[in-house]
Formats: structure tokens, sequence, C-alpha cells
């Protein structure tokens, strides 16, 4: 089969494009791989007290089936104890960035001791979530201390400011 000078052009604009994408694309991973010598995302933001960056870290790890390994590095030995690495069913607990699929809108608050996270959002079958998280500091480390999950009427009843766990069960 032989191709029109017009259907040549298209494929070699096609090709071009496809080209370009993936060297935008490799340029993209390249330019936002963390320096080895700088510190990591979750190490600044453990410096910073960022804690909706400290829930990206969390995911991840999450993600990458490594949290019950670093679960220290994570959450607070009393929220530990509320988990048993052994029982399957205990585990939901250590992978709280699974509850909310798709975030709509975060709020936080901190001191100098603690502070809240708060994730508008909706959970994997699209029912609209909101997710409370405390944060306590303990030896220069932000790390998870409790986590309340509610799910919500519908997006009116998302919050507009950092909710802590323990004032989210009265709400």
């Amino acid at each position: 089969m032989k191709c029109t000078t017009r259907q040549t052009v298209a494929w070699r604009c096609l090709a071009m494009l496809a080209g370009l994408l993936m060297l935008g694309g490799c340029g993209w991973m390249a330019s936002h791989a963390p320096p080895s010598d700088k510190p990591s995302g979750e190490s600044l933001a453990q410096a910073e007290g960022d804690l909706f960056r400290l829930y990206v870290a969390l995911s991840a790890a999450v993600d990458n089936d490594s949290i019950v390994q670093r679960r220290a590095d994570f959450f607070t030995e009393r929220y530990l104890l509320t988990v048993d690495p052994g029982d399957e069913s205990s585990l939901y607990r250590l992978k709280l960035t699974q509850y909310v699929d798709r975030i709509d809108s975060y709020h936080q608050q901190r001191d100098d001791r603690s502070g809240c996270l708060t994730l508008n959002g909706y959970e994997a079958s699209n029912e609209p979530v909101v997710l409370a998280v405390r944060y306590a500091k303990q030896a220069d480390r932000w790390l998870v201390d409790d986590v309340h999950l509610g799910f919500a009427g519908s997006t009116l009843d998302f919050v507009d400011q950092p909710v802590c766990p323990d004032e989210s069960d009265s709400r």
C-alpha cells in the first residue's frame, strides 16, 4: 500500500510528536528526581513540619508495601499499640492513605508539639469522605498519632478548616 503525501506528512508528524513526548517525559523525570546531596522530600517535610508532605511520604511507603517495615518512621508508639503487624486485618490502620482515593482539598495546622491534617476527598467507590489525622512531634520528628475517617453525606459536609480526630467525632 502506497501512502499519499498527506498521509506521509501525518505519519511523520505523529512520529515526531511521540518522540517529543518521550523526551519531555524523560526530562520531567530527571528534573524532578531529588538530588543526592539534598534532603529528600520526606526529611525536608520532617524539618518543616509540613503535614501534607508527610502524608504524601506515608502514601508512597504504603504504595511500595514498605509500611510495615517502616512503621516507626511514620507512627507514634501509642498509635502502633493499636496495630498487630502479624494480623492482616489490623494492618489497615497503617495504610490510612488508602482510605482516600482522590483528594479534593486539605487543611493543616500545627504548633510546636502537635498538628492536624484534614483531607476532603473520595473513597474508591466515589463516596465523599473526610480524613482527620493528628500528628505529634517526638524527638524532632512528626508522627501520626491518631486518625478518624468520616463518611460525608455529600461534598457540602467537607470541612473548610483543619479538624483533629477527637473534634471530628463530635461533628
